[in-house]
């Protein structure tokens, strides 16, 4: 009968396993609906293992494959040099029926300017037909390559030798602050991003924001055409204050950029084609995200109808519950407890923990583009399946709990993400936060607490009695420092997002007054829900170190007043 209760409240829990799976991913209407391709996307048509930063270009071939699976995505195409492989591409263009904008990429090196500059020229002159306009230079002042001086000596050569409009490609901003580079061309290309303004702004917020910066272009420069030459939003990555990245997001402001540049006559251009994994090297796992088809040339979503946040939720759903099964076997099917609470209480624990460190390793290994990002996922995942061990053990028998490694796998998780904490404050932007990870931790921690709590009150959600021991040889004030730490990390991880903001010049541009801009740098330091995940769940993990150090201090004044006594 034990036996056959057992194996019930497992498949109870595999039946909720994957009905909340199937919640997380339900079809979603994002509310906008668009039947036609855009007028055009970034085409780079990098595959995995491919980048420009090491010099692996795509072959023709591969080339020609990339532009056809754009077919009825987009009419036409924007690349960002005029080498790298990109030297095909008017040829296919034509073949293929694709507008396309050709550009030179300009940076630090003159021989590489002045050979993107020539191949950009005769491309231009031999293919008139096909290459409707050409940029010079993409983002050169935000990275201060070039000086506006240098970049306009380039932009007059181009316009002296070809017949399509000229134009220079950078955020919007950048025209404001360098209105002399707005009057050499012909059009500007502005870059709208609201994921990545200093000021974030939310997928729902993101149209206004777009229409304000366009109109604030266009009123700044009234007598010269205007392009969008990058609008998109991430489907994976960080969130930064309230933009968040994924599938629906994504659908969602790609197709209101197409409806409000038909209703308003705007010419813009998709960022972008294809995810770019070698981006990831710049910006973390959100640089390597923004593609409309993913590496592996799969519709990520379509421009009309419902979308699923992860189509394959399926198969996790499914290794999920497999994997609480397992667990709930191997550490309970012989536990000789007669309530039924307690065993309920274990499979669900089991079943639980299982499930979020499944997720935690899927989202580390889908931001996860090179050899040693798969080596730190691979270590990270396995010191948090030890540390589940450790915490089932613990729930399973706790007089009887792994001491040794409860310790060391807690402490070490605790090094990992203090030091993870440190790292975004210190320079959080591109940085990943790995709120996932620190779930399994801190709810680990969590049923740790609440399981020491109802045997013993508060002396049971100390460090020791959770693993059988206390740390060995340490200095009494050692576990308040792991504590004070982790309190420390959770703080310098919300403070990240305004200390980002607060760095913005253009926030500060904006916003000039101090008293305007303390408000908005508060908000900003509690509007990441990811980083407010990772930080309570900091805080979580605190609760056994602050909670032992204090138990340590109770045992000794017992000492004391029992040496007294004698």
């Amino acid at each position: 009968m034990r036996k056959f209760l057992f194996l019930f409240l497992v498949a109870i829990v595999a039946v909720v396993n994957f009905a909340l799976w199937g919640w997380l991913n339900r079809p979603v209407d994002v509310g906008i609906d668009w039947a036609k391709p855009v007028q055009s996307m970034s085409f780079a048509p990098f595959r995995k293992g491919q980048s420009p930063l090491e010099m692996i270009y795509p072959s023709p071939e591969q080339v020609e494959e990339d532009l056809l699976a754009l077919k009825g995505q987009a009419e036409g195409v924007r690349v960002y040099t005029s080498q790298e492989g990109m030297e095909v591409l008017p040829d296919l263009a034509r073949k293929h029926g694709f507008d396309l904008t050709f550009s030179a990429w300009l940076g630090v090196t003159p021989e590489v300017n002045e050979a993107e500059v020539t191949a950009l020229i005769e491309a231009a002159n031999a293919h008139p037909d096909v290459i409707k306009r050409v940029i010079v230079g993409n983002e050169v002042l935000l990275r201060g390559d070039l000086t506006p001086e240098e970049l306009i000596a380039f932009i007059r050569r181009v316009k002296a030798e070809v017949q399509q409009p000229v134009s220079y490609a950078d955020v919007w901003a950048f025209f404001l602050k360098y209105p002399e580079v707005a009057e050499e061309v012909d059009f500007l290309t502005i870059h709208i991003l609201p994921y990545w303004e200093d000021e974030p702004v939310s997928v729902r917020d993101a149209e206004r924001h777009l229409i304000e910066i366009y109109d604030k272009m266009a009123l700044s420069f009234p007598d010269k055409p205007l392009m969008i030459g990058e609008s998109g939003w991430p489907t994976m990555g960080r969130d930064r204050g309230p933009a968040q990245p994924g599938v629906a997001n994504a659908a969602h402001y790609v197709r209101s950029l197409a409806k409000v540049a038909e209703e308003r006559g705007i010419q813009y251009n998709v960022v972008e084609a294809f995810d770019q994994y070698w981006k990831s090297k710049l910006e973390g796992t959100v640089g390597g995200a923004w593609g409309v088809l993913d590496v592996d040339r799969r519709v990520k979503f379509t421009m009309s109808g419902p979308v699923v946040e992860n189509p394959d939720w399926p198969f996790l759903a499914a290794g999920s519950a497999a994997l609480g099964a397992v667990a709930a076997l191997v550490l309970f099917w012989r536990r000789r407890e007669e309530k039924l609470p307690g065993l309920i209480g274990g499979v669900a624990a089991a079943s639980l923990l299982s499930a979020l460190l499944l997720a935690a390793a899927h989202v580390a290994a889908e931001g996860s583009f090179s050899p040693l990002g798969h080596l730190g996922v691979a270590v990270r995942i396995l010191l948090l399946g030890g540390f589940v061990y450790a915490v089932l053990a613990a729930l399973r028998v706790p007089e009887q709990a792994p001491t040794r490694l409860g310790q060391a796998l807690l402490l070490a998780l605790a090094g990992i993400y203090v030091t993870w904490a440190a790292l975004l404050a210190w320079d959080g932007r591109y940085r990943d936060i790995p709120y996932a990870d620190v779930t399994v931790l801190g709810v680990g921690i969590a049923l740790l607490s609440i399981s020491g709590f109802l045997r013993s009150g508060l002396a049971g959600m100390a460090f020791g009695p959770m693993f059988g021991g206390v740390l060995p040889a340490a200095p009494r004030f050692a576990d308040k420092a792991v504590a004070g730490l982790l309190l420390l990390g959770a703080i310098a991880a919300c403070a990240s997002e305004g200390i980002a903001l607060a760095r913005g010049q253009d926030f500060i541009t904006l916003h000039p007054e101090l008293s305007e801009r303390v408000p908005l740098i508060l908000k900003a330091t509690v509007a990441n829900t990811q980083m407010n995940i990772f930080a309570f769940m900091l805080i979580l993990t605190a609760i056994p170190f602050w909670a032992n150090g204090a138990a340590l201090r109770r045992g000794g004044r017992v000492r004391m007043d029992e040496a007294k006594l004698h």
